[in-house]
């Protein structure tokens, strides 16, 4: 993954590599699904930092629907 990286959002899914986070963001380049323009979602296990999720990120409101859309990953 390059540096610096652009993440929308974080939430839960399936855990690979000790850690169910992963982040939606926009890839640098488009393949595969022409139609989704690059975005998607990236294992935690690509994105360095101290620990995920990221601080003060906010979890992808669409991913869950009884999640206030005000609410931040701790």
């Amino acid at each position: 993954m390059y540096s610096p990286s652009w993440l929308v959002c974080w939430k839960p899914g399936t855990p690979l590599q000790d850690s169910d986070v992963w982040y939606y963001t926009q890839a640098d380049t488009v393949s595969g699904n022409k139609r989704t323009k690059g975005w998607g979602y990236l294992h935690a296990s690509e994105v360095t930092v101290p620990r995920h999720p990221v601080p003060g990120l906010n979890r992808c409101t669409w991913s869950d629907p009884l999640m206030p859309r005000t609410t931040t990953g701790e």
